[in-house]
């Protein structure tokens, strides 16, 4: 009984991860445009990139969840999001801008997992009676 909580309690921790990648630049726009040089379109298209990863990759990972296990799905977006965080560290020079955006995109289709996979878990665990409660939990992390 307890273990079905751990595991959504898991995966809103690994949302909150993923989610704070989404504005990690964006709040800081301005100090991000004067350091890497690039115009204001550029700096917020850093946030930006997030929602054009949703857009273009939420069908695939849809898929991808609805068709591989839940384990399988939690560790292609951890793999995403740590791909995305080790590709931010080759973007520390200020003409690699382009990394930035790169890793960016990366941790943005992480964050399509992320935001797929925690009601698949609540619907396969959790009865009728406590799915909204354990699918709310599981995307809270997001909100964070």
């Amino acid at each position: 009984f307890g273990y079905r909580w751990i595991i959504i309690a898991i995966y809103a921790l690994l949302n909150i991860v993923s989610s704070f990648q989404f504005m990690q630049f964006t709040i800081i726009a301005d100090i991000v445009e004067r350091y890497y040089d690039v115009n204001s379109f550029l700096g917020k298209m850093t946030g930006t990139i997030f929602l054009i990863s949703f857009i273009a990759f939420c069908i695939p990972v849809g898929y991808i969840v609805r068709n591989t296990t839940l384990r399988t799905s939690a560790l292609i977006s951890i793999g995403l999001t740590a791909a995305g965080n080790c590709l931010k560290l080759l973007a520390v020079s200020p003409n690699s801008f382009s990394w930035v955006l790169t890793s960016q995109f990366l941790c943005g289709i992480a964050q399509v997992f992320m935001l797929i996979t925690p009601a698949r878990v609540a619907n396969r665990w959790f009865g009728a009676n406590e799915l909204s409660t354990a699918g709310a939990m599981g995307i809270f992390g997001n909100q964070l």
